[in-house]
């Protein structure tokens, strides 16, 4: 009778374990980068971004704002200006996702001010 008690605990604890990885993985598996930057190139017919020397593919849902979070037309993201940019790994390629036009370079210390950068 203990024996089979000690089978159906251990079959439990086995079910449990490996269930766990479905039932608490991630919705997805897409990382997301940020990085703060300037602007190396921008080419707006082939859709590409170079900032601090990383390819970054544009695409239409590619959102971008200004420093107080206004969306903003992306022609305004200048040769050589500061930005904040979100990007994730898609297809071999790097993604945009959001680009925020920056001012300067912004400090650990400033970063309050800007609630995009966390």
């Amino acid at each position: 009778m203990r024996r089979v008690y000690i089978i159906n605990i251990y079959l439990i604890v086995m079910l449990i374990l490996l269930t766990y990885p479905l039932c608490f993985g991630s919705d997805s598996n897409i990382e997301m980068n940020k990085a703060q930057g300037i602007v190396m190139e921008i080419d707006l017919k082939n859709n590409i971004i170079i900032v601090n020397e990383k390819l970054i593919h544009i695409d239409s849902s590619t959102l971008t704002h200004d420093d107080r979070g206004t969306p903003v037309s992306i022609d305004r993201i200048k040769k050589k200006g500061w930005v904040y940019i979100e990007w994730s790994k898609e297809e071999n390629r790097s993604l945009a996702k959001k680009i925020y036009l920056l001012p300067k370079f912004i400090e650990k210390r400033e970063r309050h001010h800007y609630p995009f950068m966390k």
